[in-house]
């Protein structure tokens, strides 16, 4: 266990490791929001299209994959160089990859305390309440589907620079080609079974708890095939 901490510890060390990546893009991301809602609200407009929220996750989930990425691509061979075994590697990964996903939902539903004491500071609008997701555990559960979601695609950020070094570009782009080309057949099949009504009841159905779930077992999936990447990619 003390050689998985050094591990995290050491995919720490880069100033845009993903905890600082939480704590800085969040707040910037929101306070940037923030100001143009105020400011249409002054000039007697709306947002487009009605909503505030998808630029504050989007900044925060991009900036977070990013960085996961550059974990792979450089955080990896630097571990590995230092004699970390692989297996040590990835779970110190992942442990500063749940740290800084639980770090986002948590700030997520702080925040989103706060806009509810303050009536979003005055402006009436959240930036980041969706209230589809917030039952049935109300801004912890949402901070939670957020969690799991920036989890789930860090583990999936982190996966593509390991594959382009065990496979090359060549190959890796006949791997997502392929990953592409099996969405796309079962996209089609659903629709000549005439299941997509089947499939958006379904979405409708879930709520925070059951998203976080699936999202979750998503993110073990994930690192499942993290780990069998990292196995085979060498070490230098």
């Amino acid at each position: 266990m003390k050689r998985i901490i050094a591990a995290a510890r050491l995919h720490l060390l880069p100033k845009s490791n993903v905890i600082t990546m939480t704590l800085m893009v969040l707040p910037i991301a929101y306070i940037i929001q923030l100001g143009i809602v105020s400011w249409l609200q002054l000039q007697n407009e709306q947002m487009p299209g009605g909503g505030n929220v998808g630029g504050v996750y989007g900044a925060v989930i991009g900036a977070l994959v990013v960085t996961a990425a550059m974990a792979g691509a450089y955080g990896v061979p630097h571990a590995l160089s230092l004699s970390y075994s692989r297996r040590v590697t990835l779970a110190g990964l992942v442990l500063v990859f749940a740290a800084s996903s639980l770090t986002a939902g948590a700030l997520v539903a702080a925040v989103i305390g706060l806009e509810q004491l303050t009536d979003t500071f005055g402006t009436g609008q959240s930036m980041l309440a969706i209230p589809d997701l917030m039952e049935p555990a109300g801004a912890w559960g949402l901070g939670l589907v957020i969690a799991a979601t920036t989890m789930f695609l860090m583990m999936n950020g982190l996966l593509a620079p390991m594959l382009y070094r065990r496979l090359g570009t060549a190959r890796m782009l006949i791997v997502y080609g392929l990953a592409a080309v099996v969405l796309l057949v079962g996209g089609a099949g659903i629709t000549a079974a005439g299941g997509w009504g089947a499939v958006f009841s379904w979405v409708v159905e879930q709520n925070a708890l059951t998203w976080t779930g699936w999202l979750t077992l998503g993110a073990l999936v994930m690192t499942g095939a993290n780990w069998l990447v990292i196995r085979r990619i060498p070490a230098a």
